[in-house]
């Protein structure tokens, strides 16, 4: 058996670092897949805006912490055999900012895209903002995280809403850290998970 969140987490890293979706027959899928590797999941789920993040590893790397959850709409009858649970979390991504001099080698660019470590330094905020737009894309089409190729749907999520606006925090020494909020409603069997 596995954690209520193993599988929910699996299915969100797929979609925004695993390339899930991409050449996909279905258009709609496709037109929002995220390329492989644009971000990288943090080690350990570490707190983004922690000290575990060294230079060079920290730009787009990202960390999905999972904030509060509970019975959605209503509580949960303890005979049902499945369950609604609509849960709080917020995907964290680093950025690197200053000169390409200083931090010109840390920068993660987006294959593909055109964009250039001058560019990506000249425009921090709005480059962090950008990325979380494109993700909330992907995340906002449920028949992307229906089946990510992770073998188990249960849990399955079934929606993705921003709750709030995404936000940037300065964390100094040429750090930056972008918030995402989200709320994930999730479908699941009326069992324990236990780890």
């Amino acid at each position: 058996m596995t954690q209520f969140f193993d599988g929910p987490t699996t299915r969100l890293r797929a979609a925004i670092s695993g390339g899930w979706g991409v050449g996909s027959a279905d258009p709609a899928i496709a037109a929002v897949a995220i390329p492989a590797g644009r971000w990288r999941p943090a080690p350990s789920e570490s707190p983004a805006e922690g000290a575990i993040f060294m230079a060079g590893s920290f730009d787009r790397v990202y960390t999905i912490n999972w904030l509060g959850q509970r019975d959605f709409p209503t509580p949960v009858n303890p005979w049902q055999t499945t369950v609604l649970v609509r849960a709080r979390c917020s995907i964290d991504i680093g950025y690197v900012y200053g000169t390409a001099l200083e931090v010109g080698g840390q920068v993660n660019l987006a294959a593909g895209t055109g964009e250039t470590v001058s560019s990506a330094l000249a425009s921090v905020r709005e480059r962090a903002l950008s990325d979380a737009r494109r993700i909330w894309r992907a995340l906002n089409l449920s028949t992307l995280l229906a089946n990510t190729g992770t073998g188990d749907v249960d849990p399955y999520i079934y929606a993705v809403t921003q709750v709030d606006e995404a936000t940037t925090q300065d964390l100094g020494s040429g750090r930056l850290l972008m918030r995402l909020p989200l709320v994930v409603d999730i479908q699941a069997t009326n069992e324990a998970y236990d780890p």
